[in-house]
C-alpha cells in the first residue's frame, strides 16, 4: 500500500489528514524536538525522527520510505532545509517534478519561468 510522506512543519498535518481521509498510509520525517507535537495527531501513522530535515537524504531513512512505497509531498520547508541537489538526490518518488523545485527555489529563474509562460510578474 502506498504511503503519503512529508516533512513535519507548516503544512503537513493538512497533507497527512488528507492522506488519511483517503484512506492512505501517513509517514511524518520529523524533528526529534517536535516529536510530542505531533504524536497527539491519530491520523500520523508513522514518525521518522531526525536531528534535522537533511537527514532524510540518510540511507536508513530512505529505506524506511521505500519500504512504506512512500510518495513524499513537498513543500516550502523541503526547499528551504535542503538544497536543490539534495532534492534532487532523494529516491523516494517526490509528488510533481522534482526537477522544478530548483527553479522554485530560485527567485530569478523562477521569474524567468513565469515571463516565459507569459504570467503576470511583480514589477521590480
Amino acid at each position: 500500500m502506498t504511503a503519503i510522506a512529508t516533512l513535519g512543519s507548516h503544512c503537513a498535518l493538512q497533507v497527512l489528514k488528507g492522506a488519511k481521509d483517503e484512506s492512505l498510509k501517513t509517514i511524518l520525517v520529523c524533528e526529534k524536538k517536535r516529536e510530542k507535537l505531533y504524536r497527539r495527531f491519530p491520523f500520523i501513522d508513522e514518525l521518522v525522527l531526525v536531528d534535522n530535515f537533511v537527514d532524510v537524504l540518510e540511507p536508513k531513512n530512505q529505506s524506511i520510505l521505500e519500504q512504506n512505497d512512500a510518495i513524499l509531498i513537498p513543500h516550502g520547508t523541503l526547499i528551504a532545509q535542503l538544497s536543490s541537489e539534495q532534492i534532487e538526490s532523494i529516491k523516494t518518488p517526490i509528488f510533481g517534478n522534482k526537477w522544478i523545485l530548483r527553479w522554485e527555489s530560485d527567485r530569478t529563474m523562477k521569474e524567468k519561468l513565469m515571463r516565459e509562460a507569459k504570467l503576470p510578474v511583480p514589477k521590480p
